[in-house]
């Protein structure tokens, strides 16, 4: 009996806390560990505001849930009035940043580009921008002519986002706010995409001057309007765990699980 009622604990336990794939051991398994300070009592200080990143990539399982987690406390009053984030960088199959913008695009934006560009040039003219929306957007290239957005996800973005659209004559002119640094055909197909967040993380978490524990559960799916934040969308094949922190706060316990 005793038996069968440890077997049950342990299960539970493991349905519980998953299995622990990283955790911060020293500051080196940062990846940008500048903007922190070790303390004497295993935790770490943030110097300046700063995204907290694993050194470590691990390749992304669409069957996955994945947790991430993490103590935290402000050690100043300015701090306490700030938030943080929680959750993970995302790369593609090719270690590119796999952006939530690569799922977020404007239905009915699909255009055709009617003279090549070069790396060098701040200006796209298509044949027709006069559904692009004004608001920070960015623009994906080879994508689905029909309109059906059977590239989705697409992080195929021209680098330079952009600024205005004039028409003149038959055909119109994409201003970006810098150069495009990539080369398009004409006859390329563009669409315009939400300029969104590099990263798959939490809403903003408020903290306070004791210690608490924050975390963030991440599936698989997928969302077109970016209503729901916690999607490991099609298209993700790396992941980093992450943190989005104030200046003057402690972290300790970071880690990053598989969920059961």
């Amino acid at each position: 009996m005793k038996k069968m009622m440890l077997f049950a604990v342990l299960s539970v336990m493991s349905m519980t806390f998953g299995e622990v794939l990283w955790e911060v051991k020293t500051i080196r398994d940062f990846e940008n560990r500048r903007p922190l300070a070790a303390r004497e009592d295993g935790s770490y200080l943030t110097k300046t505001m700063c995204w907290a990143v694993s050194k470590k990539m691990f390749p992304a399982d669409a069957k996955n849930r994945y947790r991430i987690s993490c103590d935290i406390r402000a050690v100043s009053d300015k701090a306490a009035q700030a938030v943080i984030r929680v959750g993970v960088t995302s790369r593609d199959v090719k270690k590119r940043p796999a952006v939530v913008s690569g799922v977020m695009p404007f239905k009915g934006t699909e255009t055709e580009v009617v003279a090549p560009v070069a790396k060098t040039d701040k200006v796209i003219m298509v044949k027709n921008a006069s559904q692009w929306k004004n608001f920070a957007a960015r623009i994906v290239y080879d994508a689905d002519p029909t309109g059906q957005m059977r590239d989705i996800p697409n992080f195929d973005f021209v680098s330079g986002r952009p600024v205005k659209y004039t028409q003149k004559g038959d055909v119109w002119e994409i201003t970006l706010n810098r150069p495009a640094n990539v080369e398009l055909a004409a006859g390329t197909v563009i669409r315009q995409h939400l300029d969104a967040r590099n990263a798959i993380f939490s809403n903003a978490k408020k903290i306070s001057k004791e210690w608490k524990n924050y975390e963030f559960v991440i599936q698989p799916g997928l969302t077109m309007n970016g209503t729901t934040s916690n999607k490991l969308f099609p298209g993700v094949a790396f992941i980093s765990p992450m943190l989005t922190l104030p200046a003057e706060v402690e972290i300790r316990n970071f880690k990053f699980e598989v969920v059961e």
